[in-house]
């Protein structure tokens, strides 16, 4: 089985001119990068303000929990010993490294929606704006 995310390294170390073949050494990396060469990497949950107020997603984005989820994940691969080495390869030299690197956070759908406004003129900000509506009408 083919895991997606060794597709992308692979297309990453082909477009740079190597191959899996050359060096069965090379890590996988972030692109062309290793995870120290980033100067910054982030990820961040988009969601209204009331429940950014109420914690509602505060757990989901810790640090712990992502890691305890990628692990629990893995692990669903233990039968397939080729791939579940990857995977514990990958989750040591890369994941684990991201994970205590990365910055997690929660944006408010509202103040993003004001920097869109700002940035790209009162049209863009009104689709915006009606899009979120919608979504808040649908979720009811």
């Amino acid at each position: 089985m083919q895991l997606p995310w060794k597709q992308f390294f692979s297309k990453c170390l082909l477009r740079s001119g190597l191959t899996n073949d050359q060096d069965p050494n090379i890590r996988p990396t972030l692109g062309r990068k290793t995870v120290n060469e980033f100067e910054f990497l982030g990820f961040y949950v988009l969601v209204p303000r009331d429940q950014i107020d109420r914690n509602v997603f505060q757990e989901q984005i810790g640090r712990q929990n992502i890691a305890e989820k990628v692990c629990t994940r893995i692990e669903g691969y233990r039968k397939e010993k080729d791939d579940f080495s990857y995977l514990q390869a990958w989750y040591r030299d890369v994941f684990d490294l991201l994970v205590k690197r990365i910055d997690l956070d929660s944006w408010s759908w509202e103040t993003e929606m004001d920097a869109i406004a700002a940035a790209k003129g009162p049209a863009e900000g009104k689709v915006v704006r009606e899009f979120y509506g919608r979504c808040l009408k649908h979720n009811q």
